[in-house]
């Protein structure tokens, strides 16, 4: 399983990191736990196991430790969904992006309550979306087939698809353009080694640059670098 953790105050500061063997929590009754705009605390997004629909979205309070492991749950009477891949706040939402059910459910993370749910599909077949990066008023979604999704964050509709590589399973935005890591992941041992370049403006791809065998995470600097985490073989 993979944990993923989002920080969130009253200003929405955020950041995420994995947590490789997290303790185990008090899971009090969420009537018990104050989560009010004004409280602080930890969202965490635990992956669950492939295909068994156990996907959870954790609650923790900075204030007094205890947390909710079934947040989401609680808060919506319905599962999460299946193999949760990443999260993110931003604006006023929060985007957790579910693999194996194919959607993004948007979140409201005052209140843990559903927006919309967004569904991945292309008719009856799952593209998978995989991780989430933002720009202005757009969200990026790249998928395992192949495609990065620009969704309006005020409509929470996917406006165009764009094809770029093999099985994406990294995406971040730099200097007007987004970078997708073309993994080929699905086609293992024959993996892509190519990041996809989409310019912003034209919403198209312009470039794909060869960095290695099976690329995976894309981190952006402050002094306009990108650095690519290869997975190999």
């Amino acid at each position: 399983m993979k944990y993923l953790l989002i920080g969130f105050a009253l200003l929405l500061l955020f950041a995420s990191s994995c947590v490789k063997e997290p303790m185990e929590p008090n899971n009090k009754p969420l009537a018990s736990i104050d989560t009010s705009l004004a409280t602080m605390g930890l969202y965490v997004l635990n992956e669950g196991l492939f295909n068994l629909n156990n996907s959870t979205l954790t609650w923790f309070s900075y204030a007094d430790g205890e947390s909710v492991t079934d947040f989401f749950e609680q808060k919506n009477g319905r599962s999460l969904g299946d193999t949760g891949n990443d999260i993110a706040i931003y604006g006023s939402k929060m985007y957790v992006v579910i693999n194996v059910s194919s959607q993004v459910e948007v979140v409201n993370p005052f209140t843990g309550k559903s927006i919309k749910q967004i569904a991945f599909f292309n008719g009856d077949k799952p593209r998978q979306p995989r991780r989430i990066a933002f720009h202005g008023s757009k969200a990026f979604v790249c998928s395992f087939d192949g495609t990065v999704a620009l969704i309006d964050t005020a409509s929470l509709e996917i406006e165009q698809l764009i094809e770029v590589g093999r099985n994406p399973d990294g995406i971040a935005v730099l200097n007007n353009k987004v970078y997708v890591s073309n993994s080929g992941g699905l086609d293992a041992p024959n993996y892509d080694s190519t990041v996809s370049v989409i310019d912003i403006e034209t919403m198209s791809e312009i470039k794909r640059i060869d960095v290695g065998l099976n690329p995976f995470s894309l981190v952006p600097d402050d002094y306009g670098n990108l650095y690519v985490v290869l997975r190999g073989n």
